[in-house]
């Protein structure tokens, strides 16, 4: 037998139900599970509900309550980032960053952040006793433990490390001065970075061509609900959107389009469930009553857990699914709208063009205006014999491309092989 093989796994907040991490890694884990020994989850942030694991799954808490002192102590974390080498070489390759407030705070904190993960692991592997010739780091998303883990690699140069890779922690430009800190930096030290979409996996090689050999795009996906949604038998014309009610998902513009449908349309009843909670569903929900015309219904419905949504999805009939989103990575809404066999209507941004197309759907440009959204609700409601085939192709595109069982296995496959 060979030596045992360890992960060590950095998230969010999984397996806590913080961060919303558990519709991809509780499936996810499953298959890790059965490809390496020992698998060590560290959550930055932990509390709330807690998944289950396998019997391999431990889950180290106390890197939580170190990050989340150390931010308190904010003058700690100013003078870390003032003494690392990685404050002063992000500041060499964007001198504009001192100019720029946000970022420089953001690049302190980052900096900072990064310093401590790199001595808490350094500290984890000669705690626990970790054969470093058989461990492979695995960062849930692209931030400062990524970075951190890469300072490690200086002192342990055998560590693997691979990251994935969505949406705030890939696209520079959503940000002040278009800046996400140390992301070239902590990419010269990934032995894999795997963005979520072949988007993402162009945005970062025509960033930094050097590191094409070194991304791969490599899909999320949901599992089968085992059920495909009905549509609309009677005369009621059923949209559904699904998102956190925030300025960049342009809740407000989707009402917009919908009003617009309905006030050509006035003898044709509509009804709009938005599933999905945030700071700005008191103002929708005001906006909903005010702008909304009496054939609209509607209900904005709040969070709803993944099994609630597919009971959702599952009990009630749905002729549309709609994200109008200015900025996306690929959105597991749609994931989940497609595995139920549901027409989509989304914006070009991020991924959406990989998931949605004019086979499954109606694909929007970035901004577009109500009456252009409205022209899309009725591409889907005025051909009801193309929109079977619609239903189907969003199911086909889910086997082909987003099956979490797939996916999830593919991955862990790849994870494992870096080890020698």
């Amino acid at each position: 037998m060979g030596a045992p093989c360890t992960l060590v796994l950095f998230t969010s907040s999984y397996p806590y139900d913080i961060a919303f991490e558990q519709t991809f890694l509780e499936t996810e884990i499953e298959y890790l599970s059965l490809n390496f020994d020992q698998i060590i989850i560290v959550p930055e942030v932990v509390g709330g509900k807690k998944s289950r694991t396998p019997t391999n799954v431990e889950v180290e808490e106390c890197y939580a309550s170190i990050i989340k002192s150390n931010i308190r102590k904010s003058i700690k974390i100013f003078f870390t980032a003032l003494f690392s080498r990685i404050f002063y070489k992000d500041i060499l390759y964007r001198p504009i960053i001192l100019f720029k407030p946000v970022a420089l705070l953001r690049l302190i904190l980052f900096a900072g952040q990064a310093e401590y993960t790199c001595r808490w692991v350094c500290d984890l592997l000669q705690r626990r006793g970790i054969d470093t010739t058989h461990c492979i780091f695995y960062t849930y998303w692209w931030n400062q433990s990524s970075m951190g883990i890469g300072l490690v690699k200086k002192i342990y140069p055998q560590i693997k490390l691979v990251s994935r890779a969505h949406r705030g922690d890939l696209y520079a430009e959503q940000y002040n001065a278009a800046y996400i800190p140390c992301q070239e930096q902590s990419l010269k030290f990934f032995d894999c970075l795997l963005p979520d979409s072949e988007n993402g996996t162009k945005y970062i090689t025509s960033r930094y061509p050097w590191a094409k050999s070194l991304c791969e795009t490599a899909r999320l996906g949901v599992k089968d609900p085992g059920f495909i949604t009905s549509y609309s038998m009677d005369d009621i014309f059923r949209i559904v959107s699904c998102s956190f009610i925030i300025p960049r998902k342009r809740v407000d513009l989707l009402l917009k389009g919908i009003s617009y449908a309905a006030k050509l349309r006035p003898y044709q009843q509509f009804k709009w469930y938005h599933i999905g909670d945030g700071p700005l569903r008191r103002a929708i929900e005001d906006m909903a009553y005010r702008k909304l015309p009496v054939n609209v219904k509607f209900d904005i419905m709040g969070h709803l857990p993944p099994e609630q949504l597919m009971l959702f999805y599952k009990n009630k009939p749905i002729d549309v699914f709609m994200n109008v989103s200015e900025s996306e990575g690929t959105p597991v809404s749609i994931m989940e709208a497609i595995s139920c066999g549901i027409p989509i209507i989304a914006t070009v941004a991020g991924g959406n063009p990989e998931i949605v197309s004019e086979q499954n759907g109606k694909l929007l440009n970035l901004n577009p205006t109500p009456d252009e959204i409205a022209a899309a609700i009725f591409s889907i409601m005025d051909n009801p014999e193309l929109t079977i085939k619609k239903r189907s192709e969003s199911r086909r595109v889910w086997q082909e491309m987003y099956d979490a069982d797939n996916n999830f296995k593919s991955f862990a496959t790849l994870a494992r092989s870096l080890i020698i």
